[in-house]
């Protein structure tokens, strides 16, 4: 079979990304073990072939997925200016960059991300090697005014982690969307360590988010 990317000469960096998009939504939108390297193929209109020389496997496909969108959030981070920003109103940013950017996934994605340890291992080490510059950027938020400065911002942060961590294993996104999950833990966690001075800003978001949706 002719890849129409042969045809038409597209760089095979460039096929590589679009891969990666495509399969990326089909993992969220039908679940990991439903999706086949197969379909993954003619979704794209290449061959297997071609798919197997780029990436040897579906789990370092799901991997390179994966690594691919948290290196569009730590691109989107780079590029707001932080030294003139308030904490919160950085967080507050990157939690709609997010959210907007999530689609309805389906339930069997997370139950199925299970079933590759491998991949939750790295996402794990990841995020265990950004905990320090988190931690250190949230006692920001202490000098700022916005968080209460009695806070101890690495506990604060590991309850944080461990409440995300719950809310997957526990299934709850099988009841409600990803979105409100997130939404439901992270402002709730915000609003008990913020000063008057943080919950303006907090409350002010909100408002405007609910005015975006009306």
């Amino acid at each position: 079979m002719m890849s129409k990317y042969g045809k038409t000469h597209i760089p095979r960096p460039d096929l590589h990304d679009k891969i990666l998009e495509v399969t990326m939504a089909m993992f969220q939108e039908q679940g990991i073990k439903q999706v086949k390297m197969d379909d993954i193929a003619r979704k794209l209109s290449i061959s297997k072939r071609t798919l197997y020389e780029i990436f040897e496997d579906k789990e370092t496909l799901l991997l390179k997925c994966i690594n691919r969108q948290q290196q569009m959030q730590e691109d989107y981070m780079r590029s707001l200016d932080l030294s003139q920003s308030n904490v919160l109103d950085v967080v507050l940013r990157y939690y709609q960059y997010t959210i907007e950017r999530i689609p309805p996934i389906n339930p069997v994605f997370f139950e199925d991300m299970e079933k590759y340890p491998a991949v939750l291992a790295v996402l794990r080490k990841k995020r265990a090697q950004n905990f320090k510059s988190v931690v250190a950027y949230f006692n920001k938020g202490i000098e700022q005014g916005i968080f209460q400065p009695v806070v101890d911002m690495e506990l604060f942060m590991r309850l944080l982690n461990l409440t995300f961590d719950k809310c997957m294993e526990s299934g709850v996104y099988k009841a409600y969307s990803v979105e409100r999950v997130f939404r439901a833990v992270l402002f709730t966690y915000l609003r008990g360590i913020a000063t008057e001075k943080g919950l303006e800003i907090l409350d002010a978001f909100i408002r405007n988010m609910g005015n975006k949706t009306d």
